[in-house]
């Protein structure tokens, strides 16, 4: 699962939130709005210089990204330190890789397994 969820030169935390939502919660992942940009190595200077978790956070300020982001990115993010064939790493482009819980985030995900209700777009659905 940790190489299908990544790209060839770095791990994908919403590949891997996403791969976690459909295939474990069985909640489909909401779709990119039309003209929002997704790659992030467009800037080879940005990638150079920052984290993926810091790439990621530039993209979710956009709100038409943070709706679906904030449900996806928590759970590929908790993966981050496993690299594309799942060894353990510390350290992501330099940067201390740090797991950072979103409390709220888990409650969710704890709601929705147990309730039998999905979520999409930040909307709950029976």
């Amino acid at each position: 699962m940790l190489t299908v969820t990544s790209v060839a030169t770095r791990t994908s935390p919403v590949s891997r939130g996403k791969w976690i939502l459909e295939n474990l919660l069985g909640t489909p992942a909401p779709v990119p709005p039309p003209g929002v940009e997704t790659n992030l190595e467009k800037d080879p200077v940005q990638v150079k210089t920052t984290s993926v978790r810091q790439r990621m956070e530039a993209h979710r300020a956009n709100p038409a990204c943070a709706s679906c982001h904030k449900i996806m990115d928590p759970i590929g993010l908790s993966l981050e330190n496993f690299d594309q064939i799942g060894t353990w790493r510390e350290r992501d482009s330099g940067y201390l890789l740090i797991l950072l819980v979103n409390w709220s985030t888990v409650l969710l995900f704890t709601a929705l397994t147990t309730s039998g209700r999905h979520c999409s777009a930040g909307r709950m659905h029976s």
